[in-house]
């Protein structure tokens, strides 16, 4: 781009070269966040102040044997990861076919 300014340039060109990249990253971040079970079993005493995976492993303790109650609570669980992830996956589709393209 004649004339353009280092700013320019990476908000036009590199910024969104890197979007496939950087929108995989925040999702294997986030899931990475959300399934992180250690740190919140260690931190979290009260059932108050349970993490999503924390509960989950108690409502198994709890309804061992009742699968629907334990399928439900997966399923709430896994919603919003579901949805982040067909919300990104359009710039990772379009990153990999622009990638080969080239």
């Amino acid at each position: 781009m004649d004339g353009a300014g280092r700013w320019t340039a990476f908000w036009r060109i590199t910024l969104p070269m890197c979007k496939p990249i950087i929108t995989s990253t925040v999702l294997l971040h986030i899931l990475f966040t959300w399934n992180e079970y250690l740190f919140a079993m260690v931190f979290t005493s009260g059932s108050g102040v349970q993490t999503l995976p924390v509960g989950l492993t108690s409502l198994m303790s709890k309804h061992g044997t009742e699968f629907p109650v334990v399928f439900a609570g997966m399923a709430i669980a896994a919603v919003p990861v579901v949805l982040l992830f067909f919300l990104g996956q359009r710039y990772i589709v379009r990153g990999l076919a622009d990638g080969i393209g080239k």
